[in-house]
């Protein structure tokens, strides 16, 4: 399932006190999220993803997702297993002047089809493990 949210923060949104977003999402195993900011940003408006108030994205604590134009993706293996299954975007604006928008999109892999893949990689792992190589070439 893909999860896709455009967030508007006001000028003058301090970290203190952030804009939040509640994103609804399914149970599963997060696989891909996807941050893009609209142009003219110049990295005053930042993020941070929470699943049941523990910081997600990105990792690290004094850390947030900001930009200018380009988007920042990446692939992960985060679980969601817990309800409520939502994600918290928590934004702020250092901006005095403008008010600024980001799209934040999350692609989340059903636990069914997580679980058959594992489990199939596992079988054919073992399966390898077992079948006899060659230890030596030009035997």
């Amino acid at each position: 399932m893909f999860f896709s949210n455009e967030i508007t923060v006001p000028k003058n949104t301090a970290i203190t006190a952030p804009v939040e977003t509640v994103i609804p999402v399914t149970r599963g195993i997060i696989d891909k999220v996807g941050y893009r900011p609209r142009p003219g940003h110049a990295g005053l408006c930042h993020c941070r993803v929470y699943y049941h108030e523990h910081q997600i994205y990105p990792v690290s604590r004094d850390q947030d997702l900001h930009g200018d134009t380009f988007p920042i993706e990446w692939n992960d293996q985060e679980e969601i297993f817990t309800a409520p299954y939502t994600l918290v975007v928590r934004s702020w604006n250092d901006d005095d002047t403008y008010e600024h928008a980001f799209d934040i999109s999350f692609s989340i892999l059903d636990e069914q089809k997580t679980i058959g893949s594992v489990l199939s990689r596992a079988i054919i792992d073992l399966f390898s493990f077992l079948t006899p190589r060659r230890i030596f070439g030009g035997v």
